[in-house]
Order: C-alpha cells, then structure tokens, then sequence
C-alpha cells in the first residue's frame, strides 16, 4: 500500500522483506535507538528482519500500518506507523523516526500529517496519540506544530536501553485536527 499527498517531499509505502537493508543501515544509529522505544542497539539483520515480519503479520491482522517514509525517487528515509489501531474506540498510535542523513527536511512533520489524516479520513479513527520521551525536545516540538496536546506525563514509564524513562502522552482529536499541511491523503493499496 503507499499513501501519497500532492505537494510533498515524500510518500509512504508498506514495509517489506525489500526494506531490510535500507532500514537496517538507518536504524543502526545511537540517537534513534535512543528515542525510539522498543528499538535495540546495536541494530543487526536479525532485528531488521524480525521487525519486518513483525510489520507485515501486524498488517494483514488489520491492526497496524508501518510504512516505510520515502523520497519522491523511491528512496528510504525512516519509518511511520499507526498502530494499535482499537477499532472499538476509534484510536490509535503515531510511531516514526527519520534516518539521521535525513533529519531537519521536514520529512517527518509530511509523514506524520499523512499518517494521521489516513487515519481520520480512512480509517475513521476519533483520536491519535504519541507517546515521546520527555527529553526528545525535536518530537516534542513535531507533535506540537501538528497541533497534538500534551496530555501528561508518564512517569518511569518505559524501560529502554537499560533505564525508565518518562514519556509525555500527547494526543488529537479528529473534531481538533486542522491538517496543518492542506493535504488530502490518495491511497493505492
């Protein structure tokens, strides 16, 4: 499936077995690990590959949408997902990192407004929320300009790399949500 808006930089592509490589290179890098819960580091194939059939086994259940986050020519930059998807109560999970050759393009804030508006317009979902490290001042300040609201603190929350960490809760309703980039998602599944 790919998720596209005119307009911009980049597109979203499911992930697969072909992404391995690209998101092994990419993923291998202290800071993301470092902010991404959950991602190990050092990163080998062994975690590429467990991430990918994690991926795909999580989006034929119909319960997540990881997407590989792409230039206009095709090439990988980072990853996006909406999660945890809770059909019941019409929410889900945003979920992304930028590869560090990539980061300060707004690569990620296009991806994130793609993410999100699939969710609202496709998958009829009331609600998005992220959970960021409290000391992630760049997802913070992402989250914000999107117009996501903190919504409290989690304390010691997740352990990672050895440590608890506590994270900011941030969330947006469908009702609050302006798409601050005027895009209207096109998907090909």
């Amino acid at each position: 499936m790919k998720i596209r808006a005119s307009g911009l930089k980049v597109f979203l592509s499911s992930v697969g077995v072909d992404d391995e490589e690209a998101i092994l290179k990419n993923a291998n890098d202290y800071v993301i690990a470092a902010n991404t819960p959950g991602m190990p580091y050092p990163y080998n194939s062994y975690d590429a590959a467990s991430f990918v059939d994690f991926a795909v086994r999580r989006y034929l259940q119909g319960l997540d949408f990881h997407m590989t986050v792409r230039l206009l020519d095709g090439e990988f930059v980072g990853m996006c997902a909406i999660a945890n998807i809770d059909s019941q109560n019409q929410k889900a999970e945003v979920g992304y990192w930028i590869g560090k050759n990539y980061q300060g393009n707004e690569y990620a804030k296009q991806a994130i407004s793609m993410i999100v508006e699939f969710g609202f317009v496709k998958l009829g979902l009331n609600r998005v929320y992220s959970e960021v490290f409290t000391t992630n001042e760049a997802s913070i300040k992402l989250l914000n300009s999107l117009g996501f609201s903190n919504e409290g603190r989690g304390r010691e929350e997740i352990y990672h790399m050895d440590k608890f960490h506590d994270i900011y809760r941030f969330g947006i309703l469908k009702s609050e949500y302006k798409n601050k980039l005027g895009i209207t998602v096109e998907t090909d599944v």
